[in-house]
């Protein structure tokens, strides 16, 4: 714990929770002292509001890739990276921040940038099945491409309002990782409208070879396209629009308590929101 509490607090970067302090008690409980982040968790406001669009994923995807770096340079991998451990919070602007939490499960890499037997060992599987890449379900060793492929994961259910494989049992979701390419966006929501170009990162980032992903987030980074009908901006670039009025609706539903969400209504030909299956193996995983 304490060597894993010592790597979070290492990471100073506003796309990353900060950790202030930590410790164990005198009867043998172990704390972290962090951030009190007043906000939605990303996963709560896709489960209301299903996909989001392009112009406004692209600004998250850039802020979590932004935090990746940071930690990855720092020699961690999250292990964990989902949309539950993905807050969003408005500044004072107006603008939206995204916040990477909960690096519990975190692993220190040494300088190679490979997982060593006493930090992962032959056996260990660690993570959330929705997310997991195919090493972490055969328990390989890991490095920063393991993060890279839970990414994809993410971008890809941030984008279609579905994650990309998600069998009915967590031994069927092992199989689809291991084994079955992720489906085509229209595929899973034919009303959806991406980009070619972000299809195409996303679908790189879930290779399940690790050669043949982007070897480092910072060339998922530079991989994504511009945005074409940007959306309203602060200065630091974030979006201040829609994102912005799902944080701010889910503090007043909530009363201002954490990572709890309502979004607000919105005009739409279809209902957008995810199936109450999907939702639960969500909350399982």
């Amino acid at each position: 714990f304490s060597q894993e509490a010592k790597a979070a607090a290492s990471l100073s970067h506003p796309n990353i929770i900060t950790v202030y302090d930590f410790g164990i008690t005198s009867t043998g409980e172990a704390y972290l002292v962090m951030d009190y982040l007043v906000g939605s968790s990303l996963s709560s406001i896709l489960d209301m509001s299903g996909p989001i669009p392009e112009a406004e994923a692209l600004d998250i995807f850039r802020q979590i890739c932004r935090g990746l770096v940071h930690a990855h340079n720092k020699g961690i991998v999250h292990r964990d990276l989902k949309p539950a451990n993905l807050v969003l919070t408005a500044d004072d602007d107006g603008s939206v921040l995204v916040r990477i939490v909960d690096f519990g499960i975190a692993k220190i890499l040494p300088s190679d940038g490979e997982a060593s037997q006493g930090l992962t060992k032959t056996g260990d599987i660690f993570g959330s099945p929705l997310y997991m890449s195919p090493e972490q379900w055969t328990a390989s060793k890991l490095d920063y491409r393991s993060d890279i492929y839970s990414l994809g994961c993410v971008m890809y259910e941030i984008l279609t309002g579905m994650p990309p494989f998600a069998g009915d049992t967590p031994m069927d979701t092992m199989n689809l990782h291991l084994n079955e390419q992720a489906p085509p966006f229209r595929e899973t929501n034919p009303h959806v409208k991406i980009s070619k170009e972000l299809e195409q990162v996303v679908q790189t980032c879930l290779e399940k070879k690790v050669n043949h992903r982007y070897q480092t987030v910072s060339e998922v980074l530079h991989a994504l396209p511009d945005s074409g009908a940007s959306p309203v901006s602060s200065q630091t670039g974030t979006v201040i629009v829609k994102l912005n009025q799902m944080v701010e609706s889910a503090q007043q539903k909530s009363g201002g308590s954490q990572n709890s969400v309502q979004t607000s209504k919105q005009k739409t030909v279809v209902d957008s929101r995810r199936p109450r299956a999907i939702r639960k193996l969500i909350k399982e995983s």
